[in-house]
């Protein structure tokens, strides 16, 4: 398994918020998932 993945999941997770970071596992990958969102001021479209 590569380490970029767990590694990213753990170094950008915004703190502040509470709750878990899901990780959903399958037979040829895994799903890993980031509370957060964008930097104050950023919308998607930038």
């Amino acid at each position: 398994m590569k380490r970029e993945g767990p590694l990213n999941m753990v170094a950008r997770r915004d703190y502040s918020l509470t709750g878990p970071s899901p990780v959903s596992v399958f037979g040829d990958r895994m799903k890993l998932m980031i509370p957060g969102g964008l930097p104050r001021g950023m919308t998607r479209d930038e």
